[in-house]
């Protein structure tokens, strides 16, 4: 028998900043859409600065230059302006679109 070596990764990091809210997420190079899943004890818009603190976490830096979305429980579509600190949440152009 060979002799390995594992590892464990623990994704429940101690570190990591906490969120009431719970997510899914597309990255792009320039752009971010966070989901909503409903399952949260918080909203995504209502618990969105500690979204976006995860969010820069897990990737290591700084999101402020990226368009970034958010669609709530119903489907509906906000845009989020950050600015590493504090999130601004607005209708997207036509609010009521969907998909």
């Amino acid at each position: 028998m060979f002799k390995t070596k594992t590892i464990t990764l623990d994704f429940k990091c101690e570190n990591r900043p906490p969120t009431k809210a719970d997510f899914t997420y597309k990255i792009g190079p320039d752009a971010i859409e966070i989901v909503d899943t409903g399952r949260g004890r918080l909203s995504v818009t209502e618990d969105l600065e500690a979204v976006m603190r995860r969010l820069e976490y897990w990737h290591m830096g700084s999101l402020t230059g990226f368009k970034i979305s958010c669609r709530d429980q119903n489907g509906t579509r906000h845009e989020v302006e950050w600015d590493g600190q504090r999130a601004v949440v607005s209708p997207a152009d036509g609010a009521a679109s969907k998909g």
